[in-house]
């Protein structure tokens, strides 16, 4: 079912911060991947692997996702909406928050990739 695939990606994506595994983010992450964040950031996919993976200023420390849902108007399309959980310490601070996050999906040899998104404080 392809909202299990998606949701594969998704838990794969939030378990590569966790560990800040960025040789798994970069499997996970379309070439032409572009993510704008909470703060309005905008990150192609070096940007995003290097500030979210290779940096000690950020670090994950549970990303939970709830309230999925998946729409693939296209073949080897796909767009998400959800409710990611977060606890993360940033600048110097331990940080709980719920933020609401779009994600498109594509098929990319074989497999769904992560090509970009956007996400906002949840309200």
């Amino acid at each position: 079912m392809l909202a299990d695939e998606i949701r594969a990606v998704i838990l794969a994506k939030a378990d590569a911060l966790l560990r800040k595994d960025a040789a798994r983010l970069e499997t996970l992450l379309h070439p032409d991947f572009l993510y704008v964040n909470a703060r309005g950031m905008s990150f192609d996919k070096a940007g995003y692997i290097e500030n979210f993976c290779l940096t000690d200023r950020l670090r994950f420390e549970r990303q939970d996702v709830a309230e999925l849902k998946v729409k693939a108007p296209f073949p080897g399309f796909a767009l998400a909406t959800m409710v990611l959980d977060e606890r993360y310490f940033f600048e110097g601070k331990t940080e709980d928050a719920a933020y609401r996050s779009f994600c498109v999906f594509v098929i990319d040899a074989g497999r769904w990739r992560w090509a970009g998104g956007q996400t906002m404080p949840k309200r």
